[in-house]
């Protein structure tokens, strides 16, 4: 799945909370493949540094794959030019 492919209507996401566990994934509406998933503290965490909100988890998460896990710098080029990196699944 592509920036351009995953959208709202493509993805859904997916959530867990009982006392203190928690669990958050952005994955396609088939749930074929996880785009992004945040387990426990990191689900505070991404909160709190206002990567997801909790009244918007959906176009958060969303917004937070296009941007920090389907396009990061490639360490082999300038910080300018993105690499495509494949998506957990």
């Amino acid at each position: 799945m592509s920036p351009d492919t995953a959208t709202l209507r493509t993805t859904k996401v997916t959530t867990w909370f009982e006392r203190d566990r928690a669990f958050v994934a952005l994955v396609t509406k088939d749930e074929q493949t996880t785009l992004v998933e945040w387990w426990d503290e990191d689900v505070g965490q991404a909160v709190e540094d206002g990567f997801l909100k909790m009244n918007d988890l959906h176009r958060t998460a969303l917004e937070y794959w296009k941007t920090h896990v389907y396009c990061a710098p490639s360490p082999t080029r300038s910080p300018d030019k993105l690499k495509f990196v494949a998506s957990r699944g």
